[in-house]
């Protein structure tokens, strides 16, 4: 869940590093696991998978396996096409930066009863997860900065633009 959250690490890395991949990019990499689950759960591919494998969808998209193995590919396709080693770097760390985020809040107590935590691997009954999202406050708190932050951090990187503009215009 976190949603706010993973919006502010991509913010971060555009804002603390030269990196030359766009900040829709950066956004789109720290949702890609939730972009991943959301294709499976309105594809109905997830009863499809849990009938087969007995893993719930939220493996195919969460797990740190499954987060660790998409994290790599899309490194290793952005260092073979771009030939950029840094960005592809950066593109590893926003990626897997969505599972790290999650097993900090996951599980969601305060959005579920008997929610439970991330899968590591492909065994239901190892989950993990810190649980700050236990309580409504914490989660209320954390959003709220999260969203303060990435807010101010786009006027940061708009108005920088918008000078840099100003100033090869005239």
């Amino acid at each position: 869940m976190a949603a706010l959250s993973h919006l502010t690490v991509a913010c971060l890395l555009k804002k603390t590093t030269n990196t030359s991949i766009s900040l829709v990019a950066l956004i789109i990499y720290s949702y890609l696991s939730d972009i991943i689950a959301l294709i499976i759960s309105i594809s109905g591919i997830d009863s499809i998978l849990y009938k087969n494998t007995l893993l719930d969808g939220s493996f195919w998209s969460h797990s740190l396996f499954i987060v660790t193995l998409i994290s790599l590919s899309i490194c290793i396709a952005y260092l073979t096409i771009r030939k950029q080693m840094i960005n592809a770097l950066f593109v590893f760390a926003t990626i897997f930066s969505h599972w790290l985020i999650d097993f900090i809040t996951w599980p969601l107590g305060c959005i579920w009863t008997n929610a439970p935590g991330l899968m590591i691997y492909w065994d239901n009954n190892i989950r993990a997860g810190l649980g700050l999202y236990n309580t409504k406050t914490a989660m209320v708190i954390t959003e709220a900065f999260s969203l303060l932050l990435s807010i101010l951090i786009i006027i940061s990187i708009i108005s920088k633009r918008t000078k840099y503009m100003i100033k090869e215009a005239s």
